[in-house]
This record gives structure tokens, C-alpha cells and sequence, in this order.
């Protein structure tokens, strides 16, 4: 079955990137989140790639939750394919696509739980800083959500 950010598989905001190409920098503003349709994205802090995501993996939501900047860089590792979703469109599909809300949900839980693993598990600071395993949607039972429209912005 496929996953609730299947919605995004046609969408007509779709942007390529490519290998090394930087989509946002630790401490810019934050104004979207991407879904990955293809290829991988490395998330950096510093120079520490601390997670990479893959195809239908989703990055930078957090942003739009808490309205700070970003936490992190972003870098394609590969050539690939994201959609970048802004507040409105996040919003709207927030609250008409029950399933995109718990997948969100479910990639902001996984990451906390695996940088907390990582900190408290090796009794290292440091070890927050080593690359995690690659960011995918859960496996779910959930169906495709509704297509949301398109961003304008």
C-alpha cells in the first residue's frame, strides 16, 4: 500500500537537485519542508552528516512547527527529485490529511529517538554526531491521502 506522502508523487512543484548542491543551511530561516521523490539528502550539523534521506523520506518540518531557523544543513548526497511543501499547504494538509499528520509525527519521533539513543546510549556527547540510519516512511497501513493543491508561492 502506499504511504500518505505518496500524494506527492506527480506534483507539479517537484524540484530536481543534484549531488553537493546545499538546499538549506543551518540557521537559515526555515519557510518549507521537502518530501524526497528521488535520490538522497544528507542532514549535516556542522560537518557531521547525522542522517540521510531517501526516497519518499520527508526533511525540514520542523521549521514549520516551531517558526525557528533551521537546525540543520541539508545535501544532496545524490541527484535527485524533492517537493519542497510551504506553511499553508503543510497546514492545510495537516488538518485535512489525518495520515501526512501521523507520518510527520512518526519521522520527528524516530529521529528524536534515535539522537537520543545515540547520546545517551554510548554515554558520549559526540556520538550524537555520527551518521544514523536512512531516513524512509514507516511502513504503514495507510492509504494515499487526498492530493492538497499546489503551492502558488
Amino acid at each position: 500500500m502506499p504511504t500518505p506522502l505518496a500524494v506527492f508523487q506527480n506534483d507539479p512543484m517537484a524540484e530536481p537537485f543534484t549531488a553537493g548542491q546545499t538546499l538549506f543551511s543551518q540557521g537559515d530561516p526555515g519557510d518549507h519542508m521537502y518530501v524526497v521523490l528521488s535520490g538522497e539528502v544528507d542532514l549535516k550539523i556542522g560537518d557531521a552528516t547525522v542522517e540521510t534521506v531517501t526516497s519518499g523520506g520527508l526533511f525540514g518540518e520542523m521549521a514549520l512547527i516551531d517558526h525557528r531557523d533551521r537546525s540543520a544543513s541539508a545535501v544532496g548526497k545524490s541527484d535527485g527529485v524533492v517537493v519542497p511543501v510551504n506553511q499553508k499547504r503543510f497546514l492545510y494538509l495537516v488538518q485535512n490529511t489525518p495520515f501526512f499528520a501521523v507520518e510527520v509525527m512518526e519521522v520527528m519521533a524516530d529521529r528524536l529517538r534515535r539522537m537520543n539513543d545515540a547520546t545517551l546510549g554510548s554515554g558520549s556527547a559526540t556520538a550524537a554526531a555520527e551518521p544514523v540510519a536512512t531516513s524512509a516512511p514507516p511502513a504503514s497501513g495507510a492509504t494515499a491521502a487526498p492530493a492538497a493543491p499546489a503551492s502558488t508561492e
